[in-house]
């Protein structure tokens, strides 16, 4: 069984693969990709990958209780 093409794998211009989805030998379905459109791509990427973002969050957290705790016992100290 042939695995499913996309249009992500065309090329656009004239003298390459063509549309590997229709078989035409331009791909005029596939869209010029700018890099703003690349970094949404990533943002949305990396924020639905949850588990990068939970440890990024546990990080923060525990920097902050550690902030924290090194302000009370200069206050301590200084007492």
């Amino acid at each position: 069984m042939k695995r499913r093409r996309e249009h992500g794998e065309c090329d656009k211009t004239p003298g390459g693969r063509g549309c590997l989805v229709f078989g035409t030998k331009v791909c005029t379905f596939r869209k010029d990709v700018g890099k703003l459109d690349e970094m949404r791509r990533w943002a949305r990427r990396f924020v639905r990958n949850t588990t990068t973002l939970e440890w990024i969050l546990l990080g923060v957290v525990g920097i902050a209780i550690a902030w924290w705790w090194m302000q009370t016992r200069k206050a301590e100290v200084e007492a």
